[in-house]
């Protein structure tokens, strides 16, 4: 039985079939669309999988950096753009290296009337809401990440369109929500990304609320 049936969980980034295991297992019973790269490994996903391979996008600058935010900008703005496609009111936009421990008390913490995210990461002066995930209604987070500028690190693009069209009225953040053993997120990254996200509540720099002003860079 599918659960929330008009909300898809898009899951974005290289595929590797740890992963790809992995998510289907953790989003079991739930409506998933993965977008990757069509050079991707098409073995690793079954018949009744939805998959869209982009094209990379062209390189724009010798900046790393710059590569690096068209490619996650390219493969989030497809897979969700599919998804309002297929018809789903709400979705989950998820890192493919990320993997709940009870996928059901994790929607539970997302609010229908809001934008779910993770946390506002404080970050010198202007600070940044954080790209880890992101649950709300398809056209809201299509908007986050259908920006035609050049950001210096993805964050900054979405914060600056969360404020450009009003989302940030709607902002809910569970970072202080997460239990290790009750509702979790386990980042299965290397080195210091390896680790619970519950982790981080205890920290002062993933605030569950928006500061007081704006900063000016986001006008």
């Amino acid at each position: 039985m599918i659960k929330y049936k008009d909300t898809c969980i898009v899951v974005q980034g290289p595929t590797k079939l740890s992963n790809v295991e992995m998510i289907k297992k953790c989003w079991k019973d739930y409506n998933i669309l993965f977008s990757t790269w069509v050079d991707s490994d098409k073995s690793c996903y079954g018949e009744g999988d939805i998959v869209i391979y982009s094209e990379y996008p062209e390189r724009e600058s010798v900046r790393g950096g710059t590569m690096n935010i068209n490619y996650q900008k390219v493969s989030t703005l497809n897979g969700l753009l599919k998804a309002k496609e297929l018809g789903f009111k709400r979705v989950v936009k998820w890192r493919s290296d990320f993997y709940p421990n009870n996928s059901d008390k994790l929607m539970k913490l997302f609010k229908d009337e809001c934008l779910n995210l993770y946390s506002f990461q404080k970050y010198h002066l202007e600070g940044y809401v954080t790209d880890f995930f992101m649950e709300g209604k398809v056209d809201d987070v299509i908007n986050l990440w259908n920006w035609d500028f050049d950001p210096n690190y993805p964050e900054w693009g979405i914060t600056k369109h969360m404020y450009k069209f009003g989302l940030d009225s709607k902002a809910n953040f569970i970072c202080k929500q997460l239990v290790k053993d009750d509702v979790d997120i386990f980042w299965n990254g290397t080195g210091a990304r390896n680790y619970w996200l519950s982790v981080n509540s205890k920290y002062e720099g993933y605030a569950d609320k928006l500061p007081e002003t704006m900063h000016i860079n986001y006008k």
